[in-house]
């Protein structure tokens, strides 16, 4: 949201109120009672994060500056959200790296 916030980007949706309600649900995790509720919490807001990195990941395409600016850090993100993805794309591209250089 950082990121949306400092370079004026447009977002489909926010989700402000809802990660808000969510984390409120997350923070007594450890009670029996709480239990169900946090789990589900944590399910919707690994969601909800993955939903914005790919709006994100679509604003990018359009500004090659910012795509470059916050490069790293959405590999970082990639690699958690989308690990068999990541694995992929990165062996598909090693491949036909080699074959250029053949």
């Amino acid at each position: 949201m950082k990121i949306v916030l400092f370079d004026y980007l447009q977002l489909r949706r926010t989700y402000m109120k809802e990660i808000k309600s969510h984390r409120i649900s997350l923070r007594f995790f450890r009670h029996p009672r709480k239990r169900k509720k946090a789990k589900s919490a944590m399910k919707r807001l690994k969601t909800i994060a993955k939903t914005i990195l790919r709006d994100l990941d679509r604003n990018f395409k359009d500004n090659q500056i910012l795509h470059d600016k916050y490069a790293q850090k959405f590999y970082l993100f990639m690699r958690i959200y989308y690990p068999k993805e990541i694995k992929q794309f990165f062996q598909k591209f090693n491949s036909q790296e080699s074959k250029i250089r053949q």
